[in-house]
């Protein structure tokens, strides 16, 4: 499952996803290691192998891919003393087998994605810059000509995306303009 790390007033946390959810573990003393928040998961058990994280901002995002799943975003602003739920919903998508936000442009890429009333995408492509609302801006199933049946994972900085497709290979598209991506 996944691991993520943040920072924030002066803290370290560890977040931990589980088949229960998220956990929040401060690190700041090595020594003293605890479970400082957890966040259940929409679904939980066995069944619930894979959770994915990323932080912009004062917010956490947080997906699964498997189950009755949402996307979770959590405000973290008030760390060390509380974190709350803004946002637990399947209405954008249920499930992502991975996510990755862009700083630079505020975007949030999923991999992966099915649910929230679209099929099956490859890859979505949302706006964070009003977090915790979002936006969807574009989902794609092709690039340069081709189409993807999976992107298993990614990497985006500064609109340039590192796409791992499985079957279909590596692609890096150039995502300036969302409608009109660039091989």
């Amino acid at each position: 499952n996944e691991v993520w790390g943040i920072e924030r007033n002066g803290h370290e946390y560890a977040i931990i996803g589980s088949t229960a959810g998220t956990h929040f573990i401060e690190v700041t003393n090595p020594d003293s290691l605890f479970e400082a928040f957890f966040i259940e998961g929409n679904e939980s058990g066995g069944r619930i192998i894979h959770r994915d994280y990323h932080d912009s901002g004062d917010y956490l995002y947080a997906a699964a891919d498997e189950g009755n799943s949402t996307l979770q975003v959590i405000d973290i602003s008030g760390l060390p003393e509380e974190i709350k739920v803004v946002y637990n919903s399947a209405n954008l998508f249920s499930r992502a087998h991975n996510i990755f936000i862009d700083e630079s442009q505020q975007r949030l890429y999923t991999f992966a994605t099915s649910g929230g009333g679209r099929p099956f995408s490859p890859i979505r492509i949302y706006d964070i810059s009003q977090s915790p609302t979002i936006e969807l801006m574009v989902s794609y199933g092709a690039f340069g000509g081709r189409s993807v049946g999976h992107v298993h994972d990614g990497y985006v900085q500064d609109n340039v995306a590192y796409l791992n497709c499985g079957n279909d290979g590596f692609f890096v598209i150039d995502f300036t303009d969302v409608l009109e991506p660039v091989v």
